[in-house]
């Protein structure tokens, strides 16, 4: 089903070719989010990060996006509470911004997509990792929102799949390591855990916020927020790309280099269980 704008259609051919072409023609923002344990996945927090983009983008926000409007509208949507899913938020204008009028009214479109927990005792694993060289990223705080990111992933996608990679690492360009295409990158060296920030164009989202804060609470690593690039990639422990679409995925290998599956593992569950409590 999907819900735009309070009103719930079975599929895409029901709704009005009218409204189809503001999805082709007019997408401005897009957002996921995840449901977990019969409720949205750190939902206030997200919420504060999603408004924070739009305001970013300078978009026209309605009176009516509270907290308590997204939770109703997307509770229409989800019918067994106790499943796992992902929720898609697309924002769409009308018609395109002019000099005339650039305060557009926004189309909220949802969908919801049925996942696995993040509670299953086997991690997804990217067997094989490389770096997209074609085209590198901004490195300044507005390449940070995950939309903005979009058309660059989607290429370095395709080429991962022409040369037989799971993943592709994203570079901005200083050729620091910003993230890859399914998520943020976490690196460990020994005690040290670092993760690239967000103002060299990594990207920003809550669920990355939320493992550091555990991370950090545990005492027995060391994190910081650092620039990295390919080089370092070969004397770290291990690596793993964390999502809210699919959680977390430790990396098996990057060139010659193995790594270990252990550290990040472990602490995710932890950090999982603690959300469940």
């Amino acid at each position: 089903m999907i819900n735009i704008n309070g009103k719930i259609y079975l599929d895409y051919g029901s709704i009005p070719s009218s409204i189809i072409k503001y999805l082709y023609h007019n997408p401005v923002f897009e957002f996921h989010l995840r449901w977990e344990n019969h409720k949205i996945f750190f939902w206030e927090s997200h919420y504060f990060k999603m408004m924070s983009q739009l305001r970013m983008l300078r978009l026209n926000i309605p009176m009516n996006y509270t907290l308590d409007f997204f939770s109703n509208e997307i509770n229409k949507l989800i019918n067994n509470k106790s499943k796992s899913f992902i929720i898609h938020l697309k924002f769409l204008n009308e018609t395109k911004p002019n000099y005339k009028n650039y305060e557009l009214e926004l189309i909220l479109l949802i969908t919801v997509e049925e996942v696995p927990s993040f509670r299953i005792s086997d991690l997804n694993v990217i067997n094989k990792i490389s770096f997209f060289k074609d085209y590198n990223f901004t490195n300044q705080k507005l390449g940070s929102v995950s939309y903005l990111q979009h058309d660059i992933k989607r290429i370095a996608a395709i080429d991962a799949y022409e040369n037989n990679y799971d993943d592709n690492l994203i570079l901005n360009n200083q050729k620091d390591i910003i993230g890859s295409i399914s998520g943020n990158i976490l690196l460990l060296n020994k005690t040290k855990i670092i993760t690239p920030p967000t103002n060299i164009g990594a990207e920003s989202n809550v669920l990355i916020d939320k493992f550091v804060e555990f991370i950090e609470k545990i005492n027995e690593y060391k994190f910081s927020y650092e620039s990295f690039g390919l080089f370092e990639l070969q004397d770290s422990d291990e690596l793993c790309v964390l999502s809210i679409n699919r959680g977390l995925r430790p990396v098996v290998n990057y060139k010659k280099k193995i790594f270990k599956i252990k550290v990040f593992k472990k602490l995710f569950n932890l950090f999982i269980d603690q959300y469940y409590l």
